[in-house]
């Protein structure tokens, strides 16, 4: 080999080197964000526990509930709640409720806690929705602001 081919052998070398280095570098930056930002956001075992702490004057109790899957966790502090949004119902001009609504719905509504309540004319909520306003509540009062829920189940005579 000649000097020019030994210089450039080991040009090359030292090149291949550095890119061997820089490959394991870029590896372990994504392992440990990895790392960091999937230890964040809950479990990813496709079941999730539903937890929200409403506490009253005098008791406290804990509403919780088991969800078999969802796409998505939603976490905000101790709070952890599914992102399941297939219960939504688009309501419209072009899309109006139907006459049953309200004997469908009626067996899935819960009376919503009256610290929660702007006022007692409305006081139901769908049971999959209320750990979802206690925990939205909750969070609210944590960062200072006062937040009611007003108007949550109308009945169709009532949205008519």
């Amino acid at each position: 080999m000649t000097k020019r081919q030994k210089a450039l052998f080991k040009r090359n070398l030292f090149l291949g080197f550095c890119a061997i280095i820089l490959v394991i570098i870029i590896a372990l930056a994504v392992f440990i964000i990895n790392a960091i930002v999937g230890g964040e956001g809950g479990n990813s075992s496709g079941s999730s526990s539903i937890t929200s702490s409403n506490t009253s004057s005098s008791e406290s109790e804990v509403v919780s509930s088991k969800v078999e899957s969802g796409p998505e966790i939603v976490t905000r502090g101790e709070f952890s709640l599914d992102a399941n949004f297939e219960c939504l119902l688009l309501v419209n001009g072009d899309n109006p409720l139907p006459d049953t609504y309200d004997s469908e719905v009626r067996q899935y509504l819960v009376e919503i806690d009256p610290q929660y309540r702007n006022n007692n004319y409305v006081t139901q909520i769908h049971k999959d929705v209320y750990p979802y306003i206690t925990a939205m509540v909750a969070n609210a009062q944590k960062d200072g602001v006062d937040l009611k829920v007003w108007s949550p189940f109308r009945s169709y005579a009532i949205q008519n």
